[in-house]
């Protein structure tokens, strides 16, 4: 008999025959097999597991401490609840740090629980029963228990105005992506406009929403129904919560209070709809003729992608997104928009079921809201305290008032629109000076030298976990500070500071930076703001902005006059991909490739950061300037910023602004990286200082600034605070100098030579297509009279960071080394945003982590960088000082000397592995570095050096020894040379290098290329033999990473500092078992 038929006969039949049919259906006629073990409810996995478990291991050990203990038994029940409350920490009652009443309730109520379902044994009820009891009128005086509760806040109107105000016109914050930004106020909208709570909302997928649109007074309107299929207590349960979203609002809120504009925003980048992809065909959808709605059908597809998903550097990932990610987001969201304790999300809630209650609406409506099964839930922790009862106008008969409780909800999350992001100057150096902090200073130096030294990479890890962990702790200090500092920090009336530009520079940086760097943003900065419908040209307008931040690549920003076109470099005689570009070196080339066409096409260009244009006339440039100043259109923050890879703002000097003697083209001078400005403003400043009459009475030098100083030390922290010029570290400085004394009395052999020398590029420097640098022509000298350092191609490695500082020289010293930027502690969040303000402490990261970048694993490195290996012997092609120590010595005895750039033609030193001196600049040196011996009178005299080039035939001049067969040349002139063999490949994204052995030339000089730049029949020859890399490498070591081999590579002619760990299956069978037979 089929299942159908069974279940159709049991109905009619008796007791007895029931019982003799669910024997038949599979009933055990056997019940010894059946334990007597109570059944509980499971516990979710991700919130209440891990607690109960928490309990369980504590059950543990006080069993470990007192063998035979029950909870059965009263006397141990009351032990343990007293060693639970002891040895709970408080967080609500800071003088005596205890737990409160509530808290260790709760813990024994997890404990007796899990005690219970691990035990199969059930506590009595009248030991069950005292432990509330006990705790709460015993326990509390003895030890004593805090009774103190944490006041609940609520998200209201006037609340959420200033976070989406916050997020869309002022936010400094720089998210993974810009997307994020918004997905958060799209989460934010469900929480309010749903009650939901945080899983509900963030693992939604696209089967949990139904979109149609349908006719409105005679107008079409889009709907969207949400339903909580992850309901908190409701998982089994077919009917869940469902909300209605829409479009037409009446009267019109802002388009940033409209949610159906956010979630249509998201569906539509998604690609989620199967009959519309673009705004304009969802705009133009209607019912069928004779229907009030159409369904808008998910695509074949997504009904299980999430609605929200996690998102990446590259954009929106298929990853569900985290509730508890998004509940720590959304608190530091509050607390940039000066809520100074931040936001649960339950604030949301409660002020939504409040509204609710307060509509008039049913009690069995308001619950179904909630998705609550007990009324009491809903009183006792969502609904305020404070009566909304009008008392005074019932009892004197007046029209009662319904507003009176929303200002007080408004209070709960205590906002102060002066809301302090870091120490001001004055309370960072106090607490500089403070020996704790000292301390932990000099552990990070130890342990920094620790790990320069180290050989091992294991040893390398340890060290920087060690340092990293001190790093936590000085900042936890800082925290502790900050924290303190706000507690007495004084409250400002909002019109006296929201839109006060000498405010933290957190609140301009959006209009500084951001506003320049991301139109959209702009853009959406201005409609956001008004009131309109969804179909209106405003919010036609938000929506396209909204899409392209979920769409768009944020990975680089771009000024208008730099960006892409088409996805390639705009300058017309370039075209170059960006995405073959590594990403940090985008904004560079683009850049410096409009630098150079400009400077062929009129002779000079200077590119305005205030204007964002470029200028192409020396003579406009200075009438430029002058305009700014005469205009007072000069910046009042004066430090650098970069914003994802790109220099957003330059860097000038108070003091030379306020000089009105100097050109207006060295008043506004710019610097386009942190070091060397930071290197300018300890000479000018304390050279303005200097220079006054009285130093009783020290103006501030800033032109749009007037106040007046008693002392040195608050003038740098006015600059400091107000004008992000914070005072460099004068230890650094010192180092600096010590080190260019030790310098000069070592020998090039004595010498410490340094793995990397790191740092941003300065105004005349570059990088190639394909990660080389290259030095352009141009100007050789900045307007204040310093000689620059010019570092071409082959002398350094390149590393993650920003690439190599173009260091000032000036005439009273010898060479100065550049200062690491870029440090990995420097930037916390972002990983993408490095505004150098970002932490007063910057200086000081920066100078505990000299060799940012050094654990580096790239094959990069140019032809010319091997080139200059081999001649150096052992020295490292980054290494400066190894490199100025085989300059000659009439160069080692001035006190300026210079670098050539690749567009210098080769003049042949005898000990020098490179050209040294720019012809453009000779005129500019001491006459005896004028002239340079030359080594030979032409190429042919010798088999010690030639001429090559970098990939991407940008030509550059080095020495290179030859092999036994002479180089063949395809074209000598420019540089171009024959390859013999391709001996491995690497792939980056969608990019793939070979490693070129170069016919005549020895392995040393092997150089990684892209596949374009190669010949198709070489390529095609080693495809065809390909399986995976043989001849170019050679195994180091082996390791398993999340379950998957690796090896430890050497590339044949590279230098040791890019071996790197590279997958089996890149590999060849052979070079594996030849690997493991040794």
């Amino acid at each position: 008999m089929s299942t159908e038929r069974a279940k159709g006969c049991r109905r009619g039949l008796n007791p007895d025959e029931r019982m003799e049919a669910a024997l038949r259906d599979g009933l055990s006629k056997d019940r010894s097999g059946i334990d007597s073990n109570p059944v509980y409810r499971k516990l979710n996995e991700k919130t209440s597991q891990p607690q109960y478990d928490t309990m369980w291991d504590f059950w543990e050990a006080y069993e470990r401490k007192y063998p035979g203990s029950d909870l059965r038994n009263m006397e141990d029940m009351k032990h343990i609840a007293e060693a639970v409350a002891r040895s709970t920490p408080g967080r609500l009652d800071k003088k005596t740090k205890r737990a409160t009443v509530k808290t260790v309730r709760n813990k024994m109520r997890k404990l007796m629980s899990i005690w219970q379902r691990k035990t199969n044994l059930t506590i009595p009820p009248e030991v069950h029963d005292s432990v509330a009891p006990y705790v709460k009128d015993v326990l509390r005086y003895t030890i004593p228990l805090s009774i103190e509760e944490k006041a609940p806040t609520f998200l209201t109107i006037e609340n959420y105005v200033d976070m989406e105000e916050l997020l869309w016109q002022h936010d400094h914050h720089n998210y993974v992506h810009e997307g994020c930004r918004v997905d958060l106020s799209a989460l934010l909208k469900m929480h309010c406009y749903t009650s939901a709570r945080l899983q509900e909302i963030c693992k939604a997928t696209f089967k949990d929403l139904v979109c149609m649109v349908a006719w409105k007074d005679g107008e079409p309107e889009i709907k969207i129904s949400f339903k909580r299929e992850f309901t908190k207590g409701m998982q089994d349960t077919p009917k869940k919560p469902k909300h209605p979203l829409y479009e037409r609002l009446k009267p019109a809120p802002p388009l940033s209070a409209n949610g159906l504009l956010f979630l249509l925003a998201i569906i539509i980048s998604a690609g989620a709809f199967r009959d519309y992809s673009t705004i304009e065909e969802v705009l133009a959808a209607r019912p069928s003729p004779g229907r009030k709605y159409r369904i808008m059908d998910w695509a074949d597809g997504v009904l299980d992608d999430p609605v929200f998903p996690e998102m990446s550097a590259d954009g929106p990932t298929e990853k569900t997104k985290n509730e508890t990610a998004w509940g720590h987001q959304c608190s530091d969201w509050a607390k940039r928009a000066d809520f100074t304790g931040g936001m649960g999300l339950h604030a949301t809630r409660r002020e939504a079921l409040i509204k609710v209650d307060d509509g008039g609406y049913s009690l069995g409506q308001v619950m179904k809201f909630a998705a609550h099964r007990n009324s009491k839930t809903l009183v006792g922790h969502y609904l305020d305290d404070m009566s909304n009862v009008d008392g005074a106008a019932v009892f004197l008969g007046l029209e009662p008032r319904r507003d009176l409780t929303e200002d007080f909800r408004s209070a709960s999350m205590k906002r102060n629109p002066d809301l302090q992001y870091s120490l001001p100057g004055k309370c960072l150096d106090e607490l500089r000076q403070r020996r704790d902090f000292t301390d932990l200073g000099e552990q990070i130096d130890n342990l920094s030298a620790q790990i320069t030294a180290t050989i091992t990479e294991k040893g390398r890890q340890e060290l920087k976990a060690q340092r990293r962990y001190v790093y936590d702790q000085r900042q936890k200090l800082i925290n502790e500070e900050l924290a303190n500092y706000r507690r007495t920090q004084r409250r400002v009336h909002p019109t006296q500071c929201e839109v006060d530009d000498q405010g933290e520079w957190h609140r301009s940086y959006f209009d500084r930076v951001v506003r320049r760097m991301v139109p959209e943003r702009d853009r959406l900065a201005r409609t956001l703001p008004i009131a309109a419908p969804l179909r209106s040209p405003e919010g036609i307008s938000a929506l396209q902005d909204l899409i392209a931040l979920r769409t768009n690549d944020s990975r680089v920003a771009y000024q208008e006059a730099l960006r892409p076109i088409g996805g390639c470099c705009p300058v017309p005689t370039c075209g170059q991909e960006i995405e073959d570009i590594v990403v940090k070196e985008r904004w560079k080339h683009v850049y410096r490739c409009s630098k150079d066409y400009h400077e062929k096409q009129s002779g000079f260009a200077e590119f305005c950061f205030r204007c964002s244009r470029w200028i192409t006339s020396e003579t406009d440039w200075e009438a430029h300037c002058q305009e700014h100043i005469n205009n007072l259109d000069v910046p009042f923050r004066c430090e650098p910023v970069t914003f994802r890879h790109a220099v957003a703002c330059a860097g000038y000097c108070s003091g030379c602004l306020r000089q009105k003697w100097l050109p207006a083209a060295v008043r506004m001078r710019q610097f386009h990286d942190r070091t060397s400005w930071q290197r300018h403003i300890s000479d000018c400043i304390p050279e303005y200082v200097e220079s006054l009459d009285s130093k009783d009475s020290i103006p501030c030098p800033h032109l749009l600034c007037t106040v007046v100083f008693h002392s040195e030390s608050d003038l740098w922290n006015h600059l400091g605070d107000i004008h992000s010029t914070h005072k460099p570290d004068a230890r650094k400085k010192r180092q600096r100098q010590q080190g260019e004394g030790d310098d000069a009395e070592m020998s090039g052999a004595a010498k410490k030579k340094r793995p990397r020398l790191q740092g941003k590029l300065e105004d005349e420097d570059c990088k190639v297509p394909g990660g080389q640098k290259s030095v352009p022509k141009g100007h050789s000298k900045d307007p204040l009279g310093h000689t620059f350092v010019n570092i071409s191609a082959m002398d350094f490695d390149l590393c993650p960071a920003d690439g190599v500082e173009m260091a000032a020289v000036s005439s009273d010293s010898s060479s100065r080394r550049s200062s690491p930027v870029g440090s990995v502690w420097d930037n916390h969040d972002d990983c993408y945003s490095t505004d150098t303000s970002l932490s007063s402490l910057s200086d000081d990261i920066l100078e505990a982590v000299p060799q940012a970048g050094e654990d580096c694993r790239s094959p990069w490195t140019t032809p010319l960088e091997a080139a200059t290996v081999d001649l150096l012997g052992d020295s490292e092609p980054w290494n400066f000082d190894a490199i100025v120590d085989t300059i000659s010595s009439p160069i080692e005895s001035q006190e300026d000397w210079i670098l050539s750039g690749p567009d210098t033609s080769p003049s042949y030193l005898s000990s020098t592995p490179m050209e040294l001196v720019d012809p453009k600049l000779r005129d500019a040196l001491p006459s005896s570095t004028s002239s340079l011996p030359a080594a030979t009178n032409s190429v042919e005299d010798a088999h010690e050096s030639i001429p090559t080039t970098t990939p991407g035939h940008i030509e550059s001049s080095v020495i290179q020894p030859l092999c036994d067969s002479q180089p063949v040349a395809i074209d000598a002139k420019r540089g171009i040379w024959e390859a013999e063999a391709l001996l491995a490949k690497w792939k980056r994204g969608k990019t793939t290098w070979y490693l070129v052995k170069w016919k005549g030339f020895p392995h040393e000089g092997n150089t990684w290329e892209k596949r374009k730049d190669i010949s198709p029949e070489l390529v095609e020859g080693f495809e065809a033999t390909y399986k995976g890399n043989h001849l170019g490498v050679r195994l180091l070591e082996k390791r398993t990473r999340r379950g998957k081999v690796e090896y430890l590579i050497e590339w044949r002619g590279r230098p040791g500092s890019e071996s790197s760990w590279e997958k089996e299956a890149t590999i060849s069978r052979e070079r594996i078992m030849e690997f493991e037979a040794n």
